[in-house]
């Protein structure tokens, strides 16, 4: 059995850049100056860097040092070593002020979607260095996951009897739902309730509190979200409960009088993040002024 043992450069920060300069001046006079060391010392460096790689990666000319092709290759890797150096200071930076690297945020399914679009580029634009994660969430879902630790913040929470002391709240918005269908151009009749099909979102399905309102329906079809419900109403699928709000300024949606249906909901803001965070900060002041956009109402 033949065994390869594979070799294992061991340079540091301080290598890669005193070959940066020799390659930059192509003398290590110059090299040791921008470096303020001796040309002693760099020519050590070097000298130290081509017995690691077992290649010579400098042509000695009486005039000045020419890379050989063993030492182009090593100076693009070392570009991508550099770049890398050059994007870890302001993360470090970053971390220090208080904003995370990375952040994940779950977002109620009973929610319109369509407002997030706009959210999403300011947020990304006020802290262009955090990688952001989106997360469509069943609504009854979102306290789990939130507990759990699996999103940093949710949008749209709904109320809880007892809410974990590590969560942080904060009472966002009302949706009142009003049962809205299409009526064809002049005609205003409106089918009875039995003969509708209700467009109902998937996370309503094993609600025992909606359990009633979905019955009374002959036929149900479950989607994700209400924009989908949205979408399914105007072509004419079905009937649907959308936010008061946005059926009465939608002349396509008419309103249906029924004593059946979610009625009110009461969403939240929430996160699991103790410490200052400028994220959470940013998000809660957005997120309460941009309230009428997701057609929710402050009563």
């Amino acid at each position: 059995m033949i065994m390869i043992i594979r070799h294992q450069p061991n340079f540091d920060i301080e290598t890669v850049r005193t070959f940066f300069a020799v390659a930059q001046s192509k003398n290590f006079t110059d090299a040791a100056e921008l470096l303020h060391k001796t040309p002693a010392a760099v020519s050590y460096r070097i000298r130290a860097l081509e017995n690691q790689f077992g290649s010579q990666l400098f042509i000695r000319k009486p005039h000045a040092l020419e890379l050989t092709e063993a030492g182009r290759v090593l100076l693009k890797q070392f570009e991508k070593i550099d770049r890398l150096l050059d994007a870890i200071s302001p993360q470090l930076a970053q971390l220090a002020s208080g904003v995370p690297a990375s952040f994940r945020i779950g977002v109620s399914n009973l929610l319109l979607q369509k407002p997030l679009a706009k959210l999403i580029f300011d947020l990304k634009r006020a802290f262009p260095k955090t990688e952001f994660s989106f997360q469509t969430t069943p609504h009854s879902t979102l306290w789990t996951r939130l507990v759990n630790e699996d999103i940093d913040f949710a949008v749209g929470l709904p109320q809880a009897n007892e809410k974990p002391i590590r969560i942080q709240t904060i009472d966002w918005g009302y949706c009142h739902w009003q049962l809205s269908h299409k009526t064809e151009k002049g005609n205003n009749t409106i089918e009875p309730e039995s003969e509708l099909t209700l467009l109902a979102i998937t996370s309503e399905k094993n609600n025992p509190l909606h359990q009633t309102w979905l019955q009374s329906f002959g036929q149900t079809l479950f989607v994700n979200d209400t924009d989908s419900v949205l979408e399914l109403v105007k072509l004419g699928v079905g009937a649907g409960f959308l936010p008061q709000r946005l059926v009465q300024k939608d002349h396509l949606l008419y309103a249906i009088e029924t004593d059946v249906g979610p009625g009110l909901t009461h969403f939240l803001l929430g996160s699991n993040v103790q410490a200052k965070n400028p994220i959470i900060d940013y998000l809660i002041e957005e997120l309460k002024t941009r309230r009428s956009e997701f057609a929710l109402t402050d009563e």
